[in-house]
């Protein structure tokens, strides 16, 4: 009994350290919820399926501890292969970077040109394949204030939408073929898929011991 209850006790702490340690992990899932502004569907490939005000639904994914690829004083950029990608939902449709190949890009900039201004870009050019058609995603975000971010590290958080009020664009574009305009709502942490299992199996084990 002494050594259940023991075995409780640390599992339980781990689920807590995972908590506090959220900020720290290397492999950040970032869920987000974006309302469609615009559709253009010349081919009718979504059957009137996707509209204007449908919402899309998914999380992008990415490792802190990756070096940029081009770094200077003012942008990094960074890559990302499988199994970091974007993976969204909208109506019966799915659209998400293809794991075989990978191809994420994350972008930031501190203080650009002379209006200083600050953006992040998420951008996933490897897709799976739909309809046959080849398409990329995007999403950008612009602060002309220049304080939305404060360095070129890969962040640890999600966006926080309120302080990049200057541009806040989103769309799934297969060029001439489909796409599909947004604007993100809402940005937030996921903790990741082991960090999730710790934390629930904690509070299961304290819902017990009470």
């Amino acid at each position: 009994m002494k050594a259940a209850l023991k075995l409780m006790n640390i599992v339980l702490c781990i689920g807590m350290y995972a908590i506090s340690d959220l900020s720290k992990a290397e492999m950040i899932y970032i869920g987000i919820e974006a309302n469609i502004t615009g559709v253009d569907d010349p081919w009718g490939y979504f059957d009137g399926k996707i509209n204007v005000d449908d919402r899309i639904k998914g999380y992008y994914s990415y490792n802190t501890a990756t070096s940029p690829y081009y770094l200077d004083s003012i942008e990094a950029e960074y890559a990302f292969s499988y199994p970091f990608g974007i993976y969204l939902e909208a109506g019966e449709f799915n659209f998400q970077t293809n794991p075989n190949l990978g191809g994420l890009d994350l972008s930031i900039g501190n203080n650009q040109s002379i209006s200083e201004y600050d953006y992040y870009s998420v951008h996933s050019f490897n897709n799976l394949q739909i309809f046959d058609c080849y398409y990329e995603i995007h999403w950008q975000l612009r602060d002309d204030t220049g304080t939305a971010i404060s360095n070129l590290e890969l962040p640890t958080i999600a966006p926080v939408l309120d302080n990049w009020k200057s541009e806040n664009y989103f769309v799934i574009s297969g060029l001439d073929s489909f796409n599909i305009f947004a604007r993100v709502t809402k940005a937030e942490l996921i903790p990741e898929p082991g960090t999730m299992m710790l934390i629930i199996l904690g509070a299961a084990l304290l819902g017990r011991k009470r």
